[in-house]
C-alpha cells in the first residue's frame, strides 16, 4: 500500500525534503560543487534552523531551509514564504552563525518553504548592517529586516520563488542553480515583478480556497447575491460557478488591500494593520469601514472599492484564514509601496494568467497583438479611445502607455500626475461584466496610483444599448456637497475604437443582447442579410459571431476618419454571413489591414483569430481606391517593423506575406479567405513554371476501377447483390470461383487504413469476413456456368435493394441495373464490365484528409473511390513521387478549396475537379529529386502502419511532421519562402476544423422547443452566387471560392 504523505505536517515536509536532497547528494555532484551532508535541527547560537546544508571539505553549512507548515488550527503558524518575519527568522539564522565566526564567514544560501511554495534567495554580503540585532536576540522575527532592506532583499537577492515539488528532478535543479550561482556562472534571478506577481498569486489561491465553500452556501441562501447573480445572468446568460466567483472575489479584495496601503502614506489614512481575528463578521466589517474611509478622505477611488456583488466575499470563521490576510497587509506594509506604485502598471497586465483568464470569462490578447493595434490606431495625443469589451484593460493599458509617449517623448510610468489626469478624460473602457471593469479601473488607476481618479471613464453596461452623445450614470457613486450620487459620464464621438470582443456566435448570445443588437442595429440587419428571417434578416440560416454586429456598432462611435483596430474571430472570412458582413465593411470603412498570424508565435495560442485595421469614411470614391492589405506573419516581429510593412504594402518578405487589393476589386459575393492564399497564377509565375501540369495530362482520373464505374462515374445500383463477404461466397456456392467471378474487391474506404493496399491488407479483410469481394461477370448469360446462373436468378427473383417498405425493389430493378441491360458494351443488369489495374487511388469523401494510395494488389475498386490510371508508362519512384505530392498540403488546399463540401461536413473530391488538379510532373525533375519524394512516401507511409492507421483525427495529427517534411521539400524544388509553405499548411488546418466545427454546429441545433431550426436542406443556388464546385480552370488553383 502506498503511503500517502500529508505535507501540511512541518516535521514530515522536512523529513522528505531531507530524504530527497540526501538522495541527491550521495549520487551526485553539481557544477563541480560537492555537499557531504544535510541535517535537521543542526545547532546554531543556541537555536535550531529546520534544514541545513553541508558542502565539502570541512562540512561548511552552505544552504538554510525553514520551513513552516499551512495551519489547519486557529493559530499564527501559518505563513506565506515570502512574509517578513519568515524571511526574518532564516536571516536569524544566518546572522547568529556569522557572529560566531566573527563575521569571518556566512552561509550563502537561504530558502522559506511552506507544503505550497519555496523561495530562495543569495545572502547579502552586507547582511550584518540590514538586520536589527536585538529584534534578533528578543526572537521578534517580524523586525528582524529593516524596513529599507526587504524591498532591496527582494529586488537584488532573490533567486527562485515558484511551487514547491516534493521530487528529485525539482530539487537537482535548485542545487544546480545554487552551485552555477556559487561559482561564478551567470545565474538569471527572478524578476521583481515576477516575485510580487507571484505573491499576489499566491495571496488570490490560499483565500479563494478556502472561501470557495462558503462562497458556494451564500450563492444558495443569500438573497442579495442570489439576485444580483440573476441580473448577471440576464446580462451574461450565464453565472460563474462558486469557484470562479471566489477567484474574482479575492483579486478584487487583493487590489483593495493594495489601493488602501498605497493611498494610506499619501492620504493620512488610519493605518490598517493586524485585524481583530476574533471573529469573522468583526474582520469584514473592519475592512469595510477602511475602504470606505478610503474613499471619504480622498473623495476618489470609488470604482476600486464599490463593486457589486465581488464586495461580498465570504471567508470561514477561521482564525488561520484571516490571518493569511493580515499576513498579505503585513508584507504590504514591508513591502516599498513606492515600487509597487512603480511596477503596478505592468504589474496588473500580467497578474491574472491567461489559463485563468480563460476561466473567468477574460481572454489574453498578446501584448504585442494590443501594441499593434494601439500604434496603428491612435495617432495624435489629443486622441479619445474607446474599448467597448474592455475585460481586463489591456488594449486601455496600452493606450494609455502610447498617449504618455505622444505627450511627454516616452512611454514613462508615471507620467506628470497632469498628463495622468488628461489620459483619464481620453480613455472610455466599457464591459457587460463589473468583474472586468473592476480590473480595468485598478490597472488604469495604478497607472499613477499617487494621482485622483475620479475622471476614470469604465462603465458596466451593454455595448449595444449605449449610443454617443448620450450621459449615462456610472455603477458606483461619488461624494458631493449634495450627497453621494452616481457619477454622469458623456459618451463622445471616438477617434479610435479598440479591442477584442467577444468571440460568442448568434445562438449563444444571451436574450437581452440579442434584442437590443436587432433593435439598434435593424436596418443593417436586413440589408446586410445578416440574420435568418425570423430575427429580422434575409438569409434562411445565419449564426455568425457577435464581433460582426460589435464592428457594424462601433461605426456610430468613431469620427469621420476614425479609425477601428481589433483582434476578432476569422470564421467570417470563410462563411455565408462573413460575404454579407464584408459587403458592410466595403460600403461603410477604408479597409487597411486584415492581418493573420502563425500560431508558433504564440505561447497561448490564438485560435482562429486575425487583426482588421479600418478607418471610417463616408466618401464611396475613398474607399474605393484605398488599398487593401492582406498580411500573414510567419516570423518573429516587431509592432514598429510591421506597421511598416503595412505602409509599404510589399509582398513576400523575410516571413511575411502581403497581398495588396483594391478596395474596389474586392468580391461581394465571395469570401475573403482567398487572399490570404498564393493563386495559381502567382504560384506558376513565381514558382511552378514548367514543372507543374493538370492530372488529367498524365492519368484517367475517374470512379472506381470497373467499367460501369469509370464510364458512367455510378455505384452499382445493388450493392447487396454485388458485394460479397466470405462467407456470402459459400452460403451461395460460389467457393470455386473466387478469384475470377467472385473478384477481390475493395467495397469500402474503411477497408484502406494506410497509404498502401497490399495482398496482406486484402487478406486480413478476407479472414474477418468482411465485404472482399465483387460480382464481376463481364459475358453474355448463356457462356456462363450453371452456379453463377443461379446467383443471377438469385439477384433477379429474391434479392433486393434496402428499402423502407417490402424491403425495397429487386436488385435486377434498381435504376443503375435497368440501365446497365440497355447500356451498349454491357451483356445485362449484372454486368458491371472489366477490372482495370488502378497503381494510384484516392478517397472520394473524407474528414481530415483526402488519402491517395499505391494499391500493390489489382482488385476491384468501389465507386467511392478516385482512381488514377496512367497513361503513360511509369516507375515504381515516380508512382511514389506522384503520391508524395498528392499527399502534400499544396494538394489537401486544392482540395478544400475546390473540392464538393457535403452537409456533414465531409469534403468530396469530385471527378472533374481531380482531373483539373494541379500536380507535380516528376519526370521533369531530376533523378535524384525524385528518389527523395519517393523515400518521403514510403516514409510517410511507415510512419502510418506504425501508429495504425491514417484516417482518424490523432493519426493524421501525428503524421503531419511526415507531410511538412515532402512540403518542405516540394518548396525546395518550387522555390517557395517557408512562410508561404506555412501558410498554405495553416489554411488547410482553418479549412478543415471550419468544415467539421459548421457540421458540429448543426447537429442538436433542433433542440430548440418549437423555436425555428436554423437547419434546412441544402438549396440549389443560382448561377454566379456561391455556385457549388465545379471544374475550375489551373489559375484557379490555391484561389479560395
Amino acid at each position: 500500500m502506498v503511503k500517502v504523505l500529508d505535507n501540511s505536517r512541518e516535521a514530515t515536509l522536512q523529513d522528505r525534503i531531507v530524504d530527497i536532497i540526501s538522495s541527491l547528494i550521495s549520487q551526485s555532484r553539481f557544477d563541480g560543487l560537492e555537499f557531504s551532508k544535510v541535517e535537521r535541527d543542526y545547532p546554531i547560537g543556541g537555536r535550531r534552523p529546520d534544514i541545513i546544508l553541508f558542502k565539502k571539505p570541512n562540512d561548511v553549512p552552505f544552504f538554510i531551509i525553514e520551513t513552516k507548515r499551512i495551519s489547519k488550527s486557529g493559530n499564527r503558524s501559518s505563513f506565506q514564504v515570502l512574509n517578513p518575519a519568515v524571511v526574518g527568522q532564516a536571516i536569524s539564522y544566518i546572522v547568529l552563525y556569522a557572529l560566531s565566526k566573527n563575521q569571518l564567514e556566512i552561509i550563502p544560501y537561504f530558502a522559506t518553504a511552506d507544503p505550497k511554495e519555496i523561495a530562495i534567495f543569495k545572502t547579502p554580503d552586507s547582511i550584518l548592517n540590514s538586520v536589527n540585532i536585538n529584534a534578533i536576540d528578543k526572537r521578534d522575527y517580524e523586525h528582524v529586516i529593516k524596513p529599507e532592506t526587504y524591498t532591496k532583499l527582494i529586488n537584488e537577492f532573490l533567486l527562485f520563488y515558484r511551487r514547491l515539488d516534493l521530487s528529485e528532478k525539482f530539487f537537482y535543479g535548485v542545487l544546480d542553480t545554487l552551485a552555477k550561482d556559487f561559482s561564478g556562472r551567470f545565474v538569471e534571478k527572478i524578476k521583481p515583478t515576477l516575485a510580487i506577481i507571484n505573491l499576489l498569486r499566491s495571496f488570490v489561491e490560499r483565500i479563494s480556497e478556502k472561501s470557495e465553500t462558503m462562497i458556494h452556501l451564500k450563492m444558495e441562501n443569500d438573497a442579495i447575491l442570489k439576485s444580483k447573480l440573476k441580473e448577471m445572468e440576464n446580462n451574461l446568460g450565464d453565472i460563474p460557478t462558486s469557484k470562479g466567483l471566489a477567484r474574482m472575489m479575492s483579486y478584487v479584495l487583493m487590489n483593495k488591500l493594495i489601493f488602501y496601503k498605497v493611498l494610506e502614506g499619501k492620504f493620512k489614512l488610519p493605518r490598517m494593520v493586524f485585524l481583530d481575528t476574533s471573529s469573522k463578521t468583526k474582520f469584514l466589517e473592519e475592512l469595510e469601514r477602511y475602504f470606505k474611509k478610503a474613499m471619504e478622505v480622498t473623495k476618489d477611488f470609488e470604482p476600486i472599492f464599490q463593486t457589486g456583488l465581488y464586495d461580498m466575499i465570504d471567508l470561514p470563521d477561521e482564525t488561520s484564514v484571516l490571518e493569511v490576510i493580515n499576513e498579505f497587509i503585513q508584507i504590504l506594509e514591508t513591502y516599498s509601496l513606492d515600487e509597487i506604485v512603480d511596477m503596478s502598471g505592468y504589474i496588473y497586465e500580467y497578474l491574472i494568467d491567461p489559463e485563468e483568464r480563460h476561466m473567468l470569462g477574460q481572454f489574453y490578447t498578446p501584448h504585442h497583438i494590443c501594441e499593434l493595434i494601439v500604434k496603428w490606431a491612435i495617432k495624435t495625443p489629443d486622441d479619445v479611445v474607446l474599448d467597448p469589451g474592455c475585460g481586463s484593460g489591456c488594449f486601455l493599458s496600452e493606450a494609455y502607455k502610447e498617449l504618455v509617449k505622444l505627450k511627454i517623448g516616452n512611454r514613462k510610468i508615471p507620467p506628470p500626475e497632469s498628463v495622468h489626469q488628461k489620459i483619464l478624460d481620453q480613455l472610455y473602457g466599457l464591459d457587460i461584466n463589473p468583474f472586468p471593469a473592476h480590473l480595468t479601473a485598478v490597472n488604469i488607476a495604478m497607472k499613477d496610483a499617487r494621482s485622483p481618479s475620479t475622471n476614470l471613464n469604465i462603465i458596466v453596461n451593454d455595448f449595444f444599448l449605449l449610443k454617443p452623445a448620450i450621459k449615462i450614470f456610472s455603477s458606483y457613486t461619488v461624494k458631493t456637497v449634495a450627497g453621494e450620487v452616481k457619477r454622469e459620464i458623456l459618451i463622445p464621438y471616438f477617434d479610435a475604437v479598440i479591442g477584442n470582443p467577444p468571440y460568442t456566435r448568434w445562438n449563444e448570445i444571451s436574450e437581452n443582447t440579442k434584442n437590443l443588437i436587432k433593435k439598434n442595429l435593424s436596418s443593417e440587419i436586413k440589408k446586410y442579410g445578416l440574420l435568418k428571417r425570423s430575427e429580422g434578416g434575409l438569409r434562411a440560416a445565419q449564426n455568425p459571431g457577435i464581433y460582426t454586429f460589435w464592428i457594424i456598432h462601433a461605426k456610430e462611435f468613431l469620427k469621420e476618419s476614425g479609425r477601428l483596430g481589433m483582434i476578432i474571430s476569422n470564421l467570417w472570412l470563410q462563411t455565408d454571413y462573413g460575404i454579407r458582413f464584408s459587403n458592410f465593411l466595403i460600403d461603410h470603412y477604408k479597409i487597411k489591414a486584415i492581418i493573420d498570424f502563425s500560431q508558433r508565435l504564440f505561447s497561448i495560442p490564438l485560435i482562429s483569430t486575425l487583426v482588421i485595421l479600418m478607418e471610417k469614411c463616408s466618401d464611396e470614391k475613398m474607399r474605393m481606391d484605398n488599398d487593401v492589405q492582406f498580411i500573414y506573419v510567419g516570423k518573429e516581429t516587431s509592432a514598429d517593423e510591421l506597421l511598416k510593412i503595412i505602409d509599404e504594402g510589399k509582398g513576400v518578405k523575410e516571413g511575411i506575406y502581403v497581398k495588396t487589393v483594391k478596395q474596389s476589386n474586392l468580391p461581394r459575393d465571395k469570401t475573403w479567405i482567398r487572399f490570404f492564399a498564393l493563386s495559381y497564377e502567382e504560384f506558376e509565375k513565381n514558382y511552378a513554371k514548367e514543372l507543374v501540369i493538370r492530372a488529367s495530362e498524365i492519368f484517367d482520373v475517374s470512379r472506381g476501377s470497373v467499367t460501369w464505374f469509370i464510364k458512367k462515374l455510378a455505384g452499382s445500383g445493388a450493392d447487396p447483390f454485388f458485394y460479397l463477404t466470405p462467407s456470402n461466397a459459400i452460403a451461395h456456392d460460389l467457393s470455386e470461383y473466387l478469384g475470377t467471378y467472385i473478384y477481390p474487391a475493395l467495397t469500402s474506404a474503411k477497408h484502406s487504413e494506410y497509404f498502401t493496399f497490399t495482398k496482406d491488407d486484402w487478406e486480413q479483410l478476407r479472414q474477418k469476413d468482411k465485404e472482399c469481394y465483387m460480382f464481376v461477370c463481364h459475358k453474355p448469360l448463356h457462356e456462363l456456368p450453371s452456379k453463377i446462373k443461379d446467383y443471377i436468378n438469385w439477384g433477379k427473383t429474391e434479392c433486393r435493394v434496402s428499402g423502407k417498405r417490402g424491403g425495397g425493389v429487386l436488385c435486377s430493378e434498381a435504376t443503375a441495373c435497368r440501365l446497365r441491360g440497355k447500356a451498349r458494351g454491357f451483356y445485362g443488369w449484372y454486368d458491371l464490365g472489366e477490372v482495370v489495374e488502378a497503381p494510384i487511388f484516392a478517397i472520394y469523401q473524407a474528414w481530415y484528409k483526402t488519402r491517395f494510395m499505391r494499391s500493390y494488389f489489382k482488385v476491384a475498386m468501389y465507386h467511392a473511390l478516385i482512381s488514377l490510371i496512367p497513361k503513360v508508362e511509369l516507375s515504381e519512384e515516380q508512382i511514389k513521387a506522384f503520391l508524395a505530392y498528392l499527399n502534400s498540403s499544396f494538394m489537401q488546399y486544392y482540395i478544400e478549396t475546390h473540392g464538393r463540401r457535403s452537409g456533414g461536413g465531409i469534403i468530396a473530391l469530385e471527378v472533374n475537379i481531380a482531373k483539373e488538379m494541379p500536380i507535380l510532373d516528376v519526370r521533369k525533375l531530376s533523378g535524384e529529386h525524385v528518389k527523395v519524394l519517393a523515400k518521403k512516401f514510403d516514409e510517410l507511409e511507415a510512419e502510418a502502419r506504425k501508429i495504425g492507421g491514417a484516417s482518424e483525427r490523432e493519426q493524421i495529427q501525428n503524421l503531419k511532421p511526415k507531410i511538412y517534411e515532402i512540403d518542405m521539400f516540394v518548396a525546395k524544388i518550387l522555390g517557395i519562402p517557408e512562410v508561404t509553405v506555412e501558410l498554405v499548411q495553416k489554411q488547410v488546418d482553418m479549412l478543415i476544423e471550419r468544415r467539421i466545427l459548421d457540421s458540429k454546429k448543426a447537429k442538436g441545433q433542433n433542440i430548440e422547443g418549437e423555436s425555428e431550426s436554423w437547419i434546412r436542406p441544402p438549396k440549389k443556388r443560382k448561377k454566379g452566387i456561391l455556385s457549388q464546385a465545379t471544374s475550375e480552370s489551373l489559375d484557379r488553383f490555391m484561389d479560395l471560392r
